[in-house]
């Protein structure tokens, strides 16, 4: 196990940090695999990455990521979908769920269960039996889904048009879900569910020699199709003024914004100091935003600062919600004025350390749970980021001097070229 001692001189902050010990190796089919033993954990604890989301299928058919992952689950070759159903609940707890940019399967489960569950997964993944019926259920669950994440979910609707302004990228919506075909499924499947687009993470007390046996036994001979395809790259573009977009929604009774600008890539070390920045600028009670805008709000979770720094897109997002639609003016200017005075070199000692103890402090919270670390190093590696590399992020946060990060904020935080919803 790594272990850190992280000494700051300008401030009185010391800390011990245990990294995980991990082993990372990649299957001859090039399925990447990395295993975590850690022998006080009790139970065991399985994620497989999908490196395919909802905004990625052909033209508009979007949202396929979410089907295919729920169909898969339902029956395949070798089960029925009531022998598939009585085999997941007798070995551990199941989750699986599809984001924007990746699939995750997750299981926890007993040591005892460990050949069992993966023999389930090498069914579940390589063998598909895709059921219509099913996915005509699954498109209507789906198109709910949709239209309640628009009506009860107004952060949502800001999020995509600003993302769609910011990187051009496509999402979801009724029309596309509706047209998606079973043909649409098979392509889907065959064309991302290949071992090269498969990241396998195992945590818990397991002897080594013995996994790596059983995933050679059930992965190992999984060839990679000619179909094979990867995730959309999208590239930010900084607008030219602010670019405005607005969406008419006559149900709400309070309205939303979001202001949207690149932000940088996933291997650039200026994200470092843009997630301090989000600490100091917009996260939280201590936050400037908090503190200075008033929007008649008791809590500063009506304030969103998310930052998009991925292999395939990236950007920064700010918004506030739940703003009485006479206060929208003064709210959006308030707002603007402390985008603009963040980049006047006017971060403190004060706030630099208060930012790098709560990242910090969250990063080692973090990597005391199996199921966090492990979708957080997942993450990570698709990214572009290595083992060696994420071993570096605590101490690369630590690091971040004063100069360095009102720097950052000069050069990304522009006042006068947005993209506003």
């Amino acid at each position: 196990m790594v272990k850190y001692f992280l000494i700051f001189t300008q401030f009185i902050f010391c800390l011990e940090f245990n990294f995980p010990d991990i082993i990372e190796y990649k299957l001859d089919n090039d399925m990447s695999v990395l295993l975590s033993p850690n022998y006080q954990e009790p139970m065991i604890f399985i994620r497989f990455f999908i490196e395919v989301g909802n905004v990625d299928g052909e033209k508009d058919e979007l949202y396929l990521a979410s089907l295919v992952e729920n169909l898969l689950l339902y029956e395949n070759q070798k089960y029925t979908a009531k022998e598939l159903g009585l085999s997941l609940a007798e070995n551990g707890r199941w989750h699986v769920w599809a984001s924007d940019f990746n699939t995750n399967f997750e299981t926890i489960l007993l040591k005892e269960d460990l050949e069992e569950t993966i023999s389930l997964y090498s069914e579940i993944l390589r063998y598909p039996k895709f059921n219509k019926k099913r996915l005509r259920k699954e498109k209507n669950i789906g198109v709910g889904w949709y239209k309640t994440k628009h009506t009860a979910h107004p952060w949502y609707t800001m999020r995509t048009h600003s993302m769609n302004m910011l990187n051009h990228v496509k999402f979801p919506n009724s029309k596309a879900i509706n047209s998606i075909s079973y043909k649409d499924i098979i392509n889907f499947y065959e064309s991302y569910y290949q071992p090269e687009n498969i990241k396998l993470m195992i945590v818990g007390d397991f002897n080594i020699g013995y996994i790596k046996e059983i995933i050679e036994n059930y992965f190992g001979s999984w060839e990679n199709s000619s179909k094979i395809k990867h995730e959309t790259k999208y590239n930010s573009q900084k607008s030219d003024g602010i670019t405005v977009r607005f969406i008419e929604n006559p149900k709400l009774t309070k309205t939303i914004f979001g202001i949207a600008m690149p932000g940088p890539s996933s291997q650039n070390s200026d994200g470092y100091a843009i997630e301090l920045i989000r600490e100091i600028l917009g996260k939280g009670w201590n936050s400037r935003f908090f503190k200075n805008i008033d929007t008649k709000n008791e809590t500063p979770w009506d304030f969103s600062f998310r930052i998009f720094s991925e292999l395939n897109y990236n950007g920064i997002l700010m918004g506030v919600e739940d703003i009485n639609y006479g206060d929208l003016e003064q709210t959006y200017r308030s707002m603007l004025f402390e985008i603009e005075n963040i980049g006047n070199n006017n971060i403190t000692n004060e706030e630099l350390y208060a930012a790098k103890s709560d990242v910090i402090g969250g990063k080692i919270m973090l990597y005391e749970d199996p199921i966090d670390y492990s979708f957080d190093i997942l993450e990570s590696i698709m990214r572009g980021h290595s083992l060696d590399q994420i071993r570096e992020f605590i101490f690369n946060y630590a690091t971040v001097s004063l100069d360095e990060i009102n720097q950052v904020a000069e050069e990304y935080f522009d006042h006068e070229n947005f993209y506003l919803v």
